[in-house]
């Protein structure tokens, strides 16, 4: 079956009491913003991208701990994801069932930024964590947010 490489950003606010999820037109769910890696893109970089291009508002990496430190430049360390998901993906008329290697990133931006979507999703909305659990989204953003939330 074929893999695809996706990367999402689960981008909290300042005070870490909200997360920004979008609607998804095809799935019908609340979701993080994230998409397909381009060629040769690094998944922290697509997940900070695909979080632009979804919703323009503008995020970074919420730095997790590294293992390891490096101290040349032959190798540099890169940040780590939260959690990385192997996700069947269902066919569709256009495509087969494949997988998704999604990497997902913790990410942070404030409130402030104005929320603009595209073709891709519907809406976009700050949620509290209460509002979360209740919504119509998959139980693995569920249980992230439910960890990392105050």
């Amino acid at each position: 079956m074929k893999n695809d490489f996706v990367a999402t950003g689960i981008v909290f606010n300042q005070d870490i009491t909200k997360v920004l999820l979008v609607w998804h037109r095809k799935l019908n769910r609340w979701l993080p913003p994230g998409g397909h890696l381009e060629m040769n893109e690094l998944p922290h970089l697509g997940a900070i991208r695909e979080v632009l291009e979804e919703t323009n508002v503008d995020a970074v990496i919420w730095e997790q701990p590294n293992q390891i430190a490096t101290n040349n430049a032959y190798e540099i360390v890169l940040p780590n994801p939260y959690v990385i998901l192997h996700e069947v993906i269902a066919s569709t008329s256009k495509e087969a069932e494949h997988m998704h290697i999604d990497f997902i990133y913790l990410l942070q931006a404030s409130e402030d930024n104005a929320i603009t979507i595209n073709d891709e999703v519907e809406k976009g909305k700050w949620f509290l964590k209460e509002e979360i659990l209740s919504s119509n989204t998959f139980d693995s953003i569920k249980q992230i947010c439910s960890r990392v939330m105050n």
